[in-house]
């Protein structure tokens, strides 16, 4: 379960699908999945392209860019799966919520 209002929600998809290509997955982890948040909790979201595949570093500009000029009332981090040490995927890997997969 995502601690997030829906409209929040709604704008975070809404954005990932306008920006991102088919086949990328948005997955949520951190506080905001582990009960353990508050209002002004951050959003701690991977990007993690299909298997095989890179993000372009302009797909996930253009991502980051939209969210911090949206009217969300949270800071939302992003990070690129293929960009994160392999210890970091390890704990992203075990507790994480996938929020979108765009296109699917």
């Amino acid at each position: 379960m995502i601690q997030l209002r829906e409209r929040d929600r709604a704008a975070i998809i809404q954005i990932a699908e306008s920006v991102l290509p088919q086949g990328v997955e948005v997955w949520v982890y951190g506080s905001r999945i582990k009960g353990r948040s508050h209002e002004a909790s951050d959003l701690d979201l991977i990007i993690k392209a299909p298997k095989g595949g890179l993000l372009s570093s302009e797909a996930l500009t253009a991502f980051r860019c939209a969210l911090q000029n949206s009217v969300l009332p949270i800071l939302v981090q992003v990070l690129d799966w293929d960009m994160v040490p392999d210890y970091f995927k390890e704990g992203i890997e075990a507790d994480h919520v996938l929020l979108l997969k765009v296109g699917g």
